[in-house]
Protein backbone atom coordinates (compact mmCIF):
# COMPACT_ATOMS: atom_id res chain seq x y z
CA UNK A 1 0.00 0.00 0.00
CA UNK A 2 1.57 3.57 -0.83
CA UNK A 3 0.59 6.18 1.92
CA UNK A 4 2.21 9.08 -0.94
CA UNK A 5 1.98 9.91 -4.63
CA UNK A 6 6.27 9.99 -6.26
CA UNK A 7 7.60 10.59 -8.62
CA UNK A 8 10.87 9.29 -7.96
CA UNK A 9 8.82 6.42 -6.86
CA UNK A 10 6.79 5.68 -9.57
CA UNK A 11 10.26 5.79 -11.46
CA UNK A 12 12.06 3.25 -8.97
CA UNK A 13 9.19 0.95 -8.80
CA UNK A 14 9.07 1.16 -12.68
CA UNK A 15 13.03 0.17 -12.86
CA UNK A 16 11.91 -3.10 -10.60
CA UNK A 17 9.28 -4.28 -11.80
CA UNK A 18 10.99 -3.93 -15.75
CA UNK A 19 13.76 -5.82 -14.19
CA UNK A 20 11.41 -8.53 -12.93
CA UNK A 21 9.24 -9.13 -16.25
CA UNK A 22 12.26 -8.15 -18.71
CA UNK A 23 11.86 -10.23 -21.73
CA UNK A 24 7.69 -9.84 -21.31
CA UNK A 25 7.89 -5.84 -20.83
CA UNK A 26 10.63 -6.44 -23.72
CA UNK A 27 8.23 -8.45 -26.48
CA UNK A 28 5.04 -6.45 -25.21
CA UNK A 29 6.95 -3.37 -26.82
CA UNK A 30 7.97 -4.45 -29.91
CA UNK A 31 4.23 -6.00 -30.52
CA UNK A 32 2.66 -2.32 -30.05
CA UNK A 33 5.88 -1.25 -32.31
CA UNK A 34 5.03 -3.65 -35.04
CA UNK A 35 1.17 -1.97 -34.62
CA UNK A 36 2.78 1.27 -34.99
CA UNK A 37 4.68 0.48 -38.04
CA UNK A 38 1.93 -1.62 -39.98
CA UNK A 39 0.12 1.98 -41.06
CA UNK A 40 2.03 5.40 -41.80
CA UNK A 41 -1.05 7.58 -42.55
CA UNK A 42 -2.47 10.63 -40.44
CA UNK A 43 -3.21 8.39 -37.70
CA UNK A 44 -3.40 8.78 -33.94
CA UNK A 45 -0.91 6.99 -31.77
CA UNK A 46 -0.75 6.75 -28.04
CA UNK A 47 2.20 8.74 -26.60
CA UNK A 48 5.09 6.92 -24.89
CA UNK A 49 3.26 7.03 -21.04
CA UNK A 50 -0.06 6.73 -21.66
CA UNK A 51 -0.88 9.94 -20.87
CA UNK A 52 -2.01 11.01 -24.33
CA UNK A 53 -2.16 10.82 -27.85
CA UNK A 54 0.43 12.45 -30.90
CA UNK A 55 -0.27 12.84 -34.20
CA UNK A 56 1.17 10.36 -36.91
CA UNK A 57 3.20 11.14 -39.86
CA UNK A 58 1.16 11.70 -42.91
CA UNK A 59 2.07 8.90 -45.55
CA UNK A 60 0.80 6.13 -48.02
CA UNK A 61 -1.02 4.25 -45.19
CA UNK A 62 -3.23 6.64 -44.11
CA UNK A 63 -6.52 4.03 -44.36
CA UNK A 64 -4.76 1.33 -42.76
CA UNK A 65 -2.89 3.20 -40.13
CA UNK A 66 -6.35 4.88 -39.07
CA UNK A 67 -8.17 1.44 -38.98
CA UNK A 68 -5.39 0.08 -36.49
CA UNK A 69 -5.11 2.99 -34.34
CA UNK A 70 -9.17 3.38 -33.94
CA UNK A 71 -10.14 -0.70 -33.52
CA UNK A 72 -6.82 -2.50 -32.83
CA UNK A 73 -3.97 -1.00 -31.14
CA UNK A 74 -5.98 0.40 -27.88
CA UNK A 75 -6.87 -3.09 -27.43
CA UNK A 76 -3.41 -4.05 -27.54
CA UNK A 77 -2.36 -0.50 -25.44
CA UNK A 78 -4.79 -1.36 -22.66
CA UNK A 79 -4.24 -5.07 -22.45
CA UNK A 80 -0.71 -4.04 -21.92
CA UNK A 81 -1.15 -1.36 -19.53
CA UNK A 82 -2.73 -4.40 -17.34
CA UNK A 83 0.22 -6.38 -17.82
CA UNK A 84 2.54 -4.28 -16.78
CA UNK A 85 -0.12 -3.23 -13.64
CA UNK A 86 0.14 -7.16 -12.82
CA UNK A 87 3.96 -7.25 -12.77
CA UNK A 88 4.15 -4.20 -10.26
CA UNK A 89 1.66 -6.29 -7.92
CA UNK A 90 3.82 -9.57 -8.15
CA UNK A 91 1.20 -11.30 -10.00
CA UNK A 92 2.00 -13.50 -13.59
CA UNK A 93 2.54 -11.18 -16.23
CA UNK A 94 1.61 -13.14 -19.06
CA UNK A 95 1.79 -11.63 -22.20
CA UNK A 96 -0.56 -13.35 -24.27
CA UNK A 97 -2.99 -11.36 -22.37
CA UNK A 98 -2.24 -8.24 -23.95
CA UNK A 99 -4.84 -8.98 -26.23
CA UNK A 100 -7.18 -10.21 -23.58
CA UNK A 101 -9.78 -6.91 -24.58
CA UNK A 102 -10.92 -8.92 -27.65
CA UNK A 103 -12.06 -11.47 -25.79
CA UNK A 104 -15.29 -9.73 -24.41
CA UNK A 105 -17.25 -8.07 -27.09
CA UNK A 106 -18.12 -5.75 -24.15
CA UNK A 107 -14.74 -4.88 -23.13
CA UNK A 108 -13.83 -4.46 -26.42
CA UNK A 109 -16.31 -1.86 -27.02
CA UNK A 110 -15.56 -0.01 -23.76
CA UNK A 111 -11.48 0.39 -24.37
CA UNK A 112 -12.81 1.90 -27.72
CA UNK A 113 -15.06 3.96 -26.77
CA UNK A 114 -13.21 5.23 -23.83
CA UNK A 115 -9.87 5.83 -26.42
CA UNK A 116 -11.96 7.69 -29.44
CA UNK A 117 -13.47 9.60 -25.81
CA UNK A 118 -10.34 10.65 -24.75
CA UNK A 119 -8.93 11.39 -28.38
CA UNK A 120 -11.90 13.38 -29.12
CA UNK A 121 -11.07 15.64 -25.68
CA UNK A 122 -7.00 16.13 -26.26
CA UNK A 123 -7.70 17.22 -29.89
CA UNK A 124 -10.07 19.76 -28.35
CA UNK A 125 -7.67 20.52 -25.67
CA UNK A 126 -4.64 20.88 -28.15
CA UNK A 127 -6.64 23.27 -30.39
CA UNK A 128 -7.07 25.52 -27.27
CA UNK A 129 -3.43 26.33 -27.86
CA UNK A 130 -1.76 23.23 -26.06
CA UNK A 131 -1.52 23.58 -22.65
CA UNK A 132 -5.48 22.78 -22.12
CA UNK A 133 -4.25 19.72 -23.98
CA UNK A 134 -1.63 18.99 -21.93
CA UNK A 135 -3.51 19.36 -18.75
CA UNK A 136 -6.72 17.18 -19.75
CA UNK A 137 -3.82 14.67 -20.69
CA UNK A 138 -3.09 14.57 -17.23
CA UNK A 139 -6.36 14.39 -15.60
CA UNK A 140 -7.25 11.41 -17.74
CA UNK A 141 -4.36 9.48 -17.56
CA UNK A 142 -5.52 6.82 -15.39
CA UNK A 143 -9.00 5.86 -17.32
CA UNK A 144 -7.38 3.04 -19.18
CA UNK A 145 -6.42 1.34 -15.98
CA UNK A 146 -9.77 2.24 -14.65
CA UNK A 147 -11.49 0.41 -17.49
CA UNK A 148 -9.17 -2.97 -17.62
CA UNK A 149 -8.43 -2.89 -13.54
CA UNK A 150 -11.78 -2.20 -11.83
CA UNK A 151 -14.38 -2.61 -14.92
CA UNK A 152 -15.54 1.43 -15.21
CA UNK A 153 -17.00 2.20 -18.28
CA UNK A 154 -16.24 4.83 -20.33
CA UNK A 155 -17.74 7.80 -18.73
CA UNK A 156 -16.88 6.55 -15.72
CA UNK A 157 -13.74 5.87 -16.13
CA UNK A 158 -13.25 8.85 -17.86
CA UNK A 159 -14.73 10.98 -14.86
CA UNK A 160 -13.15 8.82 -12.36
CA UNK A 161 -9.29 9.42 -13.39
CA UNK A 162 -10.49 13.52 -13.54
CA UNK A 163 -11.34 13.27 -9.89
CA UNK A 164 -8.97 11.03 -8.83
CA UNK A 165 -6.04 13.20 -10.47
CA UNK A 166 -7.43 16.21 -9.00
CA UNK A 167 -4.44 16.54 -6.61
CA UNK A 168 -2.33 14.94 -8.51
CA UNK A 169 -2.16 16.26 -12.00
CA UNK A 170 0.75 18.00 -11.63
CA UNK A 171 2.74 14.70 -10.73
CA UNK A 172 1.25 13.24 -13.82
CA UNK A 173 2.80 16.32 -15.74
CA UNK A 174 6.59 15.91 -14.30
CA UNK A 175 6.52 11.56 -14.75
CA UNK A 176 5.12 12.89 -18.44
CA UNK A 177 8.23 15.03 -18.69
CA UNK A 178 10.74 12.40 -17.19
CA UNK A 179 9.67 10.05 -19.76
CA UNK A 180 9.64 12.69 -22.76
CA UNK A 181 13.69 13.04 -21.32
CA UNK A 182 13.92 9.05 -21.58
CA UNK A 183 12.43 8.80 -24.33
CA UNK A 184 15.29 11.25 -26.39
CA UNK A 185 18.12 9.01 -23.87
CA UNK A 186 16.92 5.70 -25.64
CA UNK A 187 16.73 7.47 -29.11
CA UNK A 188 20.56 8.54 -28.91
CA UNK A 189 21.30 4.93 -27.98
CA UNK A 190 18.70 3.85 -30.95
CA UNK A 191 16.66 0.93 -30.12
CA UNK A 192 18.88 -0.80 -27.91
CA UNK A 193 17.23 1.95 -25.72
CA UNK A 194 14.32 2.57 -26.81
CA UNK A 195 12.54 -0.83 -26.18
CA UNK A 196 13.56 -0.39 -22.73
CA UNK A 197 12.78 3.04 -22.10
CA UNK A 198 9.25 2.69 -23.39
CA UNK A 199 8.64 -0.53 -21.09
CA UNK A 200 10.12 1.08 -18.31
CA UNK A 201 7.91 4.85 -19.28
CA UNK A 202 5.06 2.16 -19.01
CA UNK A 203 5.75 0.66 -16.18
CA UNK A 204 6.17 3.83 -14.43
CA UNK A 205 2.96 4.92 -15.21
CA UNK A 206 1.50 1.40 -13.99
CA UNK A 207 3.01 2.39 -10.33
CA UNK A 208 1.38 5.78 -11.05
CA UNK A 209 -1.91 4.58 -10.91
CA UNK A 210 -1.57 1.91 -8.23
CA UNK A 211 -0.34 4.98 -6.36
CA UNK A 212 -3.11 6.87 -6.50
CA UNK A 213 -5.54 4.20 -6.10
CA UNK A 214 -3.95 3.55 -2.93
CA UNK A 215 -3.97 6.86 -1.62
CA UNK A 216 -7.69 7.75 -1.76
CA UNK A 217 -9.90 6.14 1.03
CA UNK A 218 -12.30 3.41 0.65
CA UNK A 219 -15.45 5.86 0.83
CA UNK A 220 -14.03 8.41 -1.96
CA UNK A 221 -13.00 5.43 -4.15
CA UNK A 222 -16.63 3.42 -3.43
CA UNK A 223 -18.15 7.60 -4.21
CA UNK A 224 -16.76 6.55 -7.92
CA UNK A 225 -17.81 2.98 -8.37
CA UNK A 226 -14.47 1.88 -7.95
CA UNK A 227 -14.02 -1.64 -5.68
CA UNK A 228 -11.03 -0.36 -3.78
Amino acid sequence: MYSTVSVPVAIEDGLVNLKANFWTFILIIIVLGILDSLGTGPAFRQSMGGAGFEFGTAGSGGFLSVVIAIFVKPVFDYGAKMIFLRGLREEDADLKDIAAGFSSKGQYVEIILTNVMIMIMLIVGFICLVIPGIFIACRVVLAPYLVMDKGLAPKQAISASWELTRDFWFQALLLGLVSGLMFVVGMVLLLVGMIPAFAWIKAMFASFYQQIIDIHSEEFLLSLDISP
